[in-house]
């Protein structure tokens, strides 16, 4: 399963420079720009990010860290009650 910029791209994870253009280019043909001009926002910014870490390859991730508002369906969001840590005065 692809996360963050790489879903949003439709690959997998890369460095290759081309790969991330072809895929940009595949996912903005298939897309009305003016009907939706978000999804062309977030398409632009992850063919950025992807750029940017293919510019670096030993920086790059093959694992995008999971988004923690995006569950599975039939899923509730962790329990969120937990009272705060207080800390001693001194």
């Amino acid at each position: 399963m692809r996360y963050g910029i790489w879903a949003t791209l439709d690959c997998d994870p890369t460095t290759d420079r081309a790969v991330i253009r072809r895929a940009y280019a595949a996912r903005l043909k298939a897309m009305d720009v003016d009907a939706d001009p978000d999804a062309f926002e977030a398409l632009r910014d992850a063919r950025d990010a992807a750029l940017v870490r293919a510019a670096d390859p030993v920086a790059a991730v093959d694992v995008e860290p999971v988004l923690t508002d995006v569950l599975p369906p039939n899923r509730s969001p962790p329990n969120r009650s937990r009272k705060p840590i207080r800390w001693p005065r001194r």
